[in-house]
C-alpha cells in the first residue's frame, strides 16, 4: 500500500506527467488557439508537440537525426508554427494544430530523402 502512494506522489510532482484533462482540451484546438496556449503554458505545448513527433516516428513518417533532441525539435516546430500562424491568421483560425505540426515535422525530418 505504501508503495502505491509513493508512485502517486512521484506522478504528482513530475510536471507534465498527469495532464489528461488539459491534453484532451488541447487536442481540439485550432492552430491559432494552440499558439496562444503555447505562450501561456509552454510545457503543455511542448508535450503535445512531443506526442505528435513520437506518433510520426512510430509511423516512420518523421526520422529525427541523432543530433536533434526532442526538445530542440519541439522548439523548432513551435517557432515555425508561430511564423505560419502570424503570416496567415485567417487560414489557421479553424484548422486544427495537429496536421500543421505534422506537416512541419515531416517537411523538416522526412524518413525518405526528398528528390
Amino acid at each position: 500500500m505504501k508503495r502505491s502512494k509513493n508512485w502517486f506522489a512521484v506522478l504528482l510532482t513530475v510536471p507534465g506527467l498527469i495532464v489528461p484533462a488539459q491534453v484532451s482540451a488541447v487536442q481540439s484546438e485550432t492552430a491559432q488557439q494552440f499558439m496562444a496556449r503555447c505562450e501561456k503554458a509552454g510545457e503543455l505545448c511542448k508535450l503535445q508537440i512531443w506526442a505528435e513527433l513520437r506518433a510520426l516516428e512510430r509511423a516512420r513518417s518523421t526520422c529525427l537525426p541523432g543530433s536533434v533532441s526532442m526538445e530542440a525539435a519541439a522548439k523548432k516546430i513551435e517557432s515555425l508554427l508561430q511564423d505560419v500562424v502570424e503570416e496567415d491568421p485567417d487560414s489557421f483560425r479553424t484548422l486544427s494544430y495537429q496536421p500543421v505540426v505534422r506537416q512541419i515535422a515531416v517537411f523538416l525530418w522526412p524518413c525518405e530523402p526528398i528528390s
